[in-house]
């Protein structure tokens, strides 16, 4: 039973409607920006690969198993459960699905990960919600746990390859949709944003895999789910205020059991994915640390559906770039980057310069806020300067790479006119924000990452010599670290999470 008491537990207030419209036409107006500042990058750099239907085929297949991590931690951590496990649920999947599939086909082969990775989920929650295991602990000896159960089944069961390798479990179907030609034709013709939206939706729907729908729609489904249901209420109500929930009749030990053993399925069915879609067959160490990526996508996510997916997304199409394309799409994921960066430093400095910065307590906080905000305009002025004179005068991103094309070209002198408007942003921006700091104590807890962010991209790209070729592998995990470090400032974990629960205390 749900009654509107329950249901205060956990809602908003109605008064809120106006504020969360305008919230969703702003994120639709970032979506926007962010694919235009995608397109002007591509643009200006002669990257092909950046938009490049076979780029988003390759991020969907690297997403997937780190966005099912993600979904999984998802489930157990709005039920008041920490799931370091994940890796281990990952793993559990590969290995019992390559059992099953390799004897029954892929399907079946997609039902046992399921199946493999609840088992672990239901270990994690004996041992967590009965008998109040500190969960880190038991996410951890989940994870080594996992290892060993694999290597031990991989002898057993493949035993050809001394366990290091499985046969195929089959091909799961994949479908094109008709008019992917026309699309790859328009691609082919490097208009500026059109070619790249043909790009984007032939890649998301050329050799689509089945299973790659199904796990998409878990995102949609787990919203409507949590957020819609009475059933979903409940579980978040265990996350949130058990005790409150538990005076209201809610069972909260079944709650946590049931979508902690779901958190374990959806964690399996990603390990399924990288047996049957990913690769043809299981792999020792075919995870690699995917589960632990999938963590940092929820927790980057705010403990959303639609967030966790955006924060996989993240990882798997930087990655992705980098392993198809030569150094320009990597230099183009810097550049846009870069230019987040730089629009976020104006909305910093803008925050400072309307007195909205966090309360200064002691005076030397207010002392450093102006120390590091006139080190920071003054490096991201330089930078800027620097980097615009640079592109007009080579007008191209990287030294001694073959010459621009004439539309290429076009697309640096219209870069620059970004640089420029930054360029005065910050530089007003900047002068109000050190003013207003300096008569009102306030601090800002983000200036030091800027710094770094500001150092690092002025190291790998304007100071004219390039991004390193051994640092290309690095750019998806510092990409995401950064991402990371100015989403923590606007993080809400449930209330609950990671608390040990006793029915009656």
């Amino acid at each position: 039973m749900t009654g509107p008491s329950q249901t205060a537990l956990i809602e908003t207030p109605t008064g809120e409607a106006p504020k969360r419209k305008r919230s969703r036409k702003s994120k639709w107006l970032l979506i926007a920006a962010v694919f235009v500042a995608f397109c002007l990058v591509r643009w200006a750099t002669d990257a092909s690969q950046f938009t490049s239907s076979g780029s988003v085929q390759a991020a969907l297949v690297l997403t997937i198993p780190i966005a099912m991590a993600g979904l999984a931690g998802l489930w157990s951590e709005r039920a008041g459960i920490v799931n370091i496990g994940l890796e281990g649920m990952l793993i559990a999947g590969t290995i019992f699905g390559a059992w099953l599939g390799v004897a029954a086909g892929p399907w079946v082969g997609v039902l046992g990960g399921i199946l493999g990775g609840a088992l672990f989920g239901l270990i994690h929650a004996v041992a967590t919600v009965t008998f109040g295991v500190d969960q880190i602990v038991s996410g951890v000896a989940i994870n080594i746990l996992a290892v060993g159960v694999a290597g031990l089944l991989a002898e057993l069961l493949f035993p050809e390859s001394n366990g290091k390798q499985s046969p195929g479990p089959g091909q799961i179907t994949k479908i094109t949709l008709p008019w992917n030609d026309a699309l790859n034709s328009l691609q082919a013709k490097g208009i500026p944003v059109i070619s790249d939206l043909a790009g984007i939706i032939s890649g998301m729907t050329t050799s689509l895999s089945l299973l790659t729908i199904v796990c998409l729609l878990l995102f949609p489904l787990t919203w409507w789910i949590l957020w819609r249901t009475a059933w979903g209420l409940r579980v978040r109500s265990a996350g949130e205020n058990p005790k409150a929930a538990e005076t209201l009749g809610v069972n909260v030990y079944k709650m946590k059991y049931l979508a902690v053993i779901l958190s374990g399925a959806i964690g399996g069915l990603g390990g399924a994915y990288l047996i049957t879609v990913s690769a043809q067959g299981y792999l020792e160490n075919q995870t690699g640390g995917k589960g632990y990526i999938g963590l940092a996508a929820m927790i980057f996510g705010n403990w959303t559906p639609s967030g966790t997916l955006l924060g996989s997304l993240l990882f798997g199409y930087s990655t992705a770039v980098n392993q198809r394309s030569d150094l320009s799409a990597s230099t183009a994921i810097v550049v846009l980057a870069a230019i987040g960066l730089a629009v976020l430093l104006v909305l910093e400095l803008r925050k400072l310069a309307t007195r909205r910065g966090e309360v200064a307590v002691k005076r030397s906080s207010q002392r450093t806020t102006v120390i590091f905000t006139c080190a920071l305009v003054a490096v991201s002025l330089v930078s800027l300067v620097f980097a615009g004179i640079n592109l007009l005068s080579q007008g191209q991103f990287i030294p001694d790479s073959p010459e621009n094309t004439t539309l290429g070209k076009v697309g640096v002198i219209v870069l620059v006119g970004v640089v420029m408007v930054l360029f005065a942003g910050i530089a007003y921006y900047g002068v109000q924000a050190i003013r207003a700091t300096v008569a009102h104590a306030q601090t800002s807890a983000n200036l030091p990452a800027y710094v770094a962010g500001y150092a690092l991209f002025a190291w790998m790209w304007l100071s004219g010599t390039g991004i390193p070729q051994s640092f290309k592998s690095a750019i998806p995990n510092i990409i995401t670290l950064l991402v990371l470090t100015f989403a923590s400032q606007r993080l809400r974990m449930p209330a609950a999470d990671g608390l040990v629960y006793r029915r009656g205390e």
